[in-house]
């Protein structure tokens, strides 16, 4: 029998490739069909009663090669473009669903797809009828769906899942950033290629949120979504937000999660009603290992009122960003450390009030019994639990500590969990045994003390006790155990660091004009807006495409040029401009590339642009060179003219000039030249030229960990490994924030706070005891002014010849009785007089037994000028130790505290570069040029770091006189601590790296 020379179906003429007794349009009824409501939902007839086509079968410029997937509206073909050689995902609206209606939903569904231009969004590359068929070309993602990849491996791990679910919260993020709402969000519709990237697809649902006037077109009579993945009000037919996206979101997460959704029903009618009225299990039920702290994060994504989930997509992502691949990153050492001091100065400046309003005193220190009463024990007991409540309850609920939130750390379990308050105390005991111990040394040092024991050996014991402690703890930390302590080990705890994510920086677009006139010119299904540039290889026109209402770049090129390599125009990655269509005869030659927003690079090169933009820059320009070099599709030549950063801070590759630059750049062969000429270019500011980046790396201050990265940029022969040493320093921290510059000054000013407290409530202690023995200070000092004299050294107004006798005379009537009693000498205060100055006493009282009252109003007579107002023997009346607020109490006092964290910080600035504190805060300091700063220079900063307290006091003690310390306090503690506020805030750098020409950037 003859082969059939019309179409069964329409009668149409058949071509020879038709041989399946069927036209294309027919054939592809008869595949929607089948796929899709099967022969009953179509009229009989020859074609849709017979099997399904046998692909490939040709549909226009297409090859039918094999059904994807179906929906709602219709069925998606794999095919390739026989004009562009390019594989494509084609979309066929369903025959059954064929009506003006719903043509033009579905050719809508296109124009919102074709709006969004993101790396894990499906491109759209145009949309067109087909001998009438309506079609939708997209690009075609060979690795499947989520849900194709649960229901073949089962659950995600749960770092995997949240990845998945991280890029597509960005590319809804896209979407609604150009007014769009998805409204159909399941693991089905979100389709993985083979990088492992997960791109959001099938717009069929969506809806424009700045014009509403399409949404009626998915109401009455239409499917409304995936009941199991919709939201209560979506179901319920109420107006929508981006929160109904959220909620199909965590339901998504949910399915990866445990492969099944939420909500389990025998039909739809009892599945709506449990959606609509029942809350959600935890994830946890269904699979124990999941983090608690996620699964909460799934049930609020799954609330059933929109008011109790995330408020935007940045909210969920920073919610679920401690919980993906790359988190978390242990806690160092040294910032583990710092939050430990942060928690004890807490500790300290709140323990020390609350033991006063506690007690009201403290005991004689000297008084065993005081200390064994009940109530100081009860004390001690209330103390000690306090402090480790501390720890252990925000540590257990919320995972971290004040000291911990400071620098940014959390507590968790080894499932990412907060610990748990019995953890936690567990935690928080281990560690305090240390402090504990060194209390116990000090309780027995008090109580037990032989008088062959300084007291600066007790010091150093004590603190030595403590520091081997932690010592000890520490011992077991590495970095390939996550720096896990001897506590971290013994509670199945680790810390970690919050995520350092860090949004790329939008750029503003290039304005591009537009043609005023109504009759466009046309070149192939695009109109010409206006023309962008001209040169001696053609012209760059900004052309509109009317169906997908979208702006496109059209290369109009001298007629005969060669066409765009088939490479080329298969590209389709975030780093490359797409390649859309093109047409090559005799008379014309031009190419159709999508309009991406943005900016050519080589015009934001008027100022040094910041590492926390180049590096995203440097790496999607790395991994698409690497990608060309992999296919094929590589330029020949690179320049920093053809590179386009777009307005979400993504950098595109082009193959021809950017329009609307304001110079020109020099080309290079050599990929990883070109990418060291834009490291360069973009941190120093200014277009480098191809010497300089053949030569040398960038000059710039940049952190330590992409220091070596971009030395070694120009010689990397290898571009892939190149992208997988950017990827790492994309997730670190680009540059230090103004918290970890305040964090610097308060541990600067932190030591002074805490030493004037501690002053403070030393001072009440200390006229506790001086009422207890009122004779002590005032014999302390006489003691002090004799030793002096005896060493030619009196005070002004005292005759050397009389000035010692008379001083002897007058301690021995004054402090005779007190110096011979022996209970005298077992108050706390008595025992702070040194044994020498004792035995000068107990010498002077044997000499001078009881001296006459002649005698005593001699002997003060010729010490009338070193008497202050109460009668006692002074080196100097204006050394009062009373007045806490003379010139010699400040300076003695301010001189005492600045030398020892001056000398503390200088010398850690000399052997350490920088000092202990930037170390700790993972802080460098380098030079101008990005190099290490040397000791000399670090010693300077250091100085001018510290010179604020010295400027401070002298401004201080010269206001005083005129002005009195109330008001000349006033002056000087906002000067000072505003500069260091002023310092902190500026944007960069402080006031002491400008004045050192030093820089601070990340380890």
């Amino acid at each position: 029998m003859p082969p059939p020379t019309h179409c069964l179906e329409c009668n149409a003429p058949l071509t020879p490739a038709e041989s399946q007794g069927l036209c294309a349009r027919c054939l592809l009824k008869l595949g929607l069909a089948s796929q899709l409501a099967g022969p009953s939902g179509l009229p009989a007839s020859p074609a849709n009663s017979g099997p399904p086509p046998i692909m490939p079968f040709m549909f226009g410029e297409y090859r039918i090669e094999r059904l994807l997937g179906k929906g709602g509206m219709g069925a998606v073909y794999e095919a390739e473009d026989l004009g562009s050689g390019r594989r494509v995902a084609l979309k066929a609206l369903g025959h059954s669903l064929d009506s003006p209606d719903t043509r033009k939903r579905f050719l809508r569904e296109g124009r919102l797809a074709a709006s969004i231009n993101h790396p894990n969004s499906v491109y759209v590359y145009g949309t067109e009828e087909i001998e009438g068929a309506p079609v939708i070309t997209m690009e075609v993602i060979p690795g499947g769906t989520l849900q194709e990849r649960v229901k073949a491996e089962g659950p995600m791990p749960v770092a995997a899942a949240v990845d998945a679910i991280l890029q597509i919260v960005a590319g809804l993020e896209a979407a609604h950033a150009v007014g769009i709402l998805h409204r159909d969000i399941k693991p089905s519709n979100c389709f993985i290629d083979p990088s492992g990237s997960v791109k959001v697809g099938d717009f069929g649902l969506s809806i424009s949120t700045t014009s509403r006037g399409d949404s009626a077109l998915t109401m009455a009579g239409s499917v409304l979504g995936t009941p199991e993945f919709s939201s209560p009000e979506q179901l319920r037919g109420e107006a929508l937000d981006l929160r109904a996206d959220i909620y199909s979101v965590g339901m998504t997460l949910y399915y990866l999660l445990t492969a099944r959704t939420a909500f389990q029903a025998a039909n739809v009618v009892q599945l709506l009603a449990t959606v609509l009225e029942k809350p959600a299990p935890s994830p946890r039920t269904l699979r124990p290992e999941i983090p608690e702290e996620l699964a909460r994060i799934v049930l609020r994504c799954l609330a059933k009122q929109a008011g109790d989930r995330f408020k935007n997509y940045d909210e969920l992502r920073r919610a679920l960003l401690p919980f993906h691949s790359t988190a978390p990153t242990p806690a160092t050492l040294g910032l583990r450390f710092v939050a430990g001091v942060i928690d004890t100065l807490t500790i300290m400046i709140l323990n020390i009030p609350a033991s006063f309003l506690v007690a009201g005193d403290f005991p004689d220190a000297a008084n065993l019994a005081a200390f064994n009463t009940p109530h100081w024990i009860w004390i001690s007991i209330g103390a000690l639990l306090l402090h480790i409540a501390y720890f252990a309850i925000p540590e257990g609920l919320w995972g971290a500590s004040l000291g911990k939130a400071v620098m940014a750390l959390r507590v968790g379990d080894l499932n990412r969990n907060p610990p748990g308050i019995p953890r936690a105390t567990l935690r928080a005991v281990i560690y305090l045994m240390s402090s504990m111990l060194t209390q116990l040394i000090s309780f027995l040092f008090i109580h037990y003390r032989a008088p062959a024991v300084p007291t600066l050996a007790f010091v150093i014991t004590t603190n030595l006790t403590l520091v081997g402690c932690l010592v000890l703890l520490a011992s077991t930390a590495r970095r390939r155990n996550g720096f896990a302590t001897v506590v971290d080990l013994l509670t199945k705890t680790r810390v970690t660091q919050k995520s350092a994510y860090e949004p790329r920086t939008a750029v503003a677009q290039v304005e591009e004009p537009v043609a005023a006139t109504d009759t466009l010119p046309r070149i192939g299904p695009y109109h010409v807006l206006a023309t962008l540039a001209t040169g001696p290889d053609g012209e760059l026109l900004l052309g509109y495409d009317t169906k997908l209402l979208r702006r496109v770049w059209i290369r109009r090129l001298p007629a005969g040029a060669t066409p765009v390599a088939p490479a080329m125009r298969k590209a389709a990655r975030a780093g490359r401009l797409r390649w859309l269509q093109g047409h090559r005869d005799d008379n014309a030659a031009w190419d159709a590339y999508e309009a991406a927003p943005g900016t050519p690079l080589v015009n934001l090169l008027t100022a040094p642009r910041p590492w926390r933009d180049v590096r995203h820059w440097l790496l999607d320009l790395a991994a698409e060179l690497a990608a060309a070099a992999h296919d094929g599709s590589s330029a020949e030549i690179f320049s920093l003219d053809r590179v386009w950063i777009t307005t979400d801070g993504r950098a595109k590759l082009l193959d021809f000039g950017a329009p609307g630059i304001v110079r020109a750049a020099e080309p290079i062969t050599e990929p990883a030249v070109f990418l060291n000429q834009l490291a360069i270019s973009t941190l120093e500011g200014r277009v480098a030229s191809a010497d300089e980046a053949r030569t040398r790396g960038p000059g710039v201050p940049v952190p330590i960990a992409a220091r070596g990265v971009l030395a070694d940029l120009r010689l990397m022969p290898d571009l892939a490994v190149l992208a997988a040493r950017l990827q790492p320093l994309t997730r670190l921290v680009p540059d230090v924030s103004r918290r970890r510059r305040f964090g610097l000054i308060a541990g600067c000013i932190a030591p002074v706070l805490v030493c004037g407290v501690m002053m403070f409530f030393a001072g009440k202690v200390l006229r506790k005891w001086q009422q207890q023995s009122p004779e002590v200070m005032p014999l302390t000092e006489a003691l002090v002014v004799h030793d002096r004299m005896s060493k030619g050294i009196f005070p002004r107004g005292i005759d050397p010849k009389t000035g010692l006798e008379s001083a002897e005379i007058d301690i021995a009537g004054r402090f005779g009785d007190f110096i011979r009693d022996p209970h005298s000498w077992s108050a706390t205060l008595a025992s702070t007089i040194p044994p020498r100055l004792r035995a000068n006493a107990e010498r002077i009282a044997a000499a001078h037994p009881h001296p006459a009252p002649a005698e005593m109003d001699a002997a003060r007579t010729a010490l009338a000028p070193a008497l202050d107002a109460h009668g006692n023997l002074r080196r100097d009346p204006d050394t009062d130790p009373e007045n806490i607020f003379s010139p010699y109490s400040i300076w003695i006092g301010a001189f005492a505290i600045f030398f020892w964290a001056a000398l503390f910080s200088v010398t850690a600035a000399l052997l350490f570069r920088g000092g202990l504190l930037v170390r700790a805060f993972g802080i460098a300091v380098v030079r101008p040029d990005g190099t290490d700063a040397s000791r000399l220079r670090m010693l300077w900063r250091a100085c001018l770091a510290w010179s604020w307290l010295p400027v401070g006091i002298a401004a201080f003690s010269f206001l005083k006189p005129h002005l009195g310390w109330p008001a000349a306090l006033s002056i000087v503690a906002p000067f000072v601590f505003g500069a260091a506020a002023w310092s902190a805030a500026r944007p960069g750098r402080s006031l002491q790296d400008l004045l050192a020409g030093t820089w601070l950037v990340p380890r």
